[in-house]
């Protein structure tokens, strides 16, 4: 993110989605070092600032706004190329609602990054159902990361019900 974050602010204005508001803090700090036009946005704010942030992001104050999922619904920005899921959301109905920030108005170009660990294999699950759904490709990670998932998962309830059988 450290690497590339200049590069999404190129395009145009960047929303980092974080799960929690510590989430936030801590990436608003680290980029302090890099963006300049760099905003926050939690539930943990009062409604006041909350709505400063929004005005920025909006006016282009703010090129880069970190938040939670405060920011998922409600928020058309026209300027808005790039949503990143620093953390994966634990839905599919809040990811489509993160990524689909982007692409909003007049301007229908945008993109969305997510990072997806290895161990977040239930969200790769939906990630892939909505990248087939809307016809775009799956990485190839993500379809690696479901089908072990798949193979293991099956494994574990083949040993489950072997051991069961051996039990009577």
């Amino acid at each position: 993110l450290l690497k590339r974050v200049e590069d999404f602010v190129d395009q145009g204005n960047v929303i980092i989605f974080c799960n929690q508001k510590d989430r936030v803090e801590e990436i608003h700090l680290l980029l302090t070092t890099k963006i300049s036009r760099l905003g926050m946005l939690h539930g943990d704010m009062d409604q006041g600032t909350r709505m400063k942030q929004i005005s920025q992001f909006k006016s282009g104050a703010i090129h880069v706004l970190v938040a939670t999922d405060i920011a998922a619904r409600g928020l058309d920005i026209d300027t808005l190329q790039v949503v990143i899921n620093f953390d994966m959301p634990k839905e599919l109905n809040q990811y489509i609602h993160r990524v689909g920030r982007v692409g909003r108005g007049e301007n229908k170009d945008g993109e969305a990054y997510s990072l997806l660990l290895p161990n977040e294999h239930r969200q790769a699950v939906y990630v892939v159902k909505y990248l087939e759904e809307s016809g775009a490709q799956v990485p190839e990670y993500v379809s690696n990361l479901v089908q072990r998932h798949s193979k293991k998962r099956a494994a574990n309830v083949w040993t489950s019900s072997k051991h069961k059988g051996s039990q009577d």
